[in-house]
């Protein structure tokens, strides 16, 4: 029995890996850092930090998975508005970024480096 349960593991790890996702293009964008649950100001994203973000999330299109559970209250929130007048959500946690929108619910590992490099990104406005 315990055979069964880790084969049909490895079997939905391994359809699960390497997703892609196609974001599409942002024309704005804010921000919201949560402390316990608690929201802080939100912060509207420049054109700069819009386009930086735009250029991070087409480099890395792949290795997106489903979130097939409820996640827990966001960390730091990225309202974004795409070109095509549709919204979606980011959500930055310190090793992973969440995705939201019509193009479905995902879910990219970060390493300590990129998670770094989007928190950065979002302070320089």
């Amino acid at each position: 029995m315990k055979l069964t349960h880790s084969l049909a593991a490895v079997a939905l790890a391994i359809c699960l890996q390497g997703g892609s996702v196609d974001i599409p293009p942002i024309t704005s964008a804010s921000y919201i850092v949560y402390a316990a649950g608690v929201p802080g100001p939100e912060m509207n994203l420049s054109s700069a930090q819009i386009q930086a973000l735009s250029e991070w999330l087409d480099g890395h299109r792949a290795d997106w998975t489903d979130i097939m559970v409820t996640t827990p209250s966001p960390r730091t929130l990225i309202a974004l508005q795409h070109a095509d007048r549709q919204a979606s959500t980011l959500d930055l946690w310190p090793h992973r970024l969440l995705a939201y929108g019509r193009f479905g619910q995902y879910e990219h590992p970060l390493s300590d480096e990129e998670a770094a490099y989007l928190r950065r990104l979002l302070q320089r406005g």
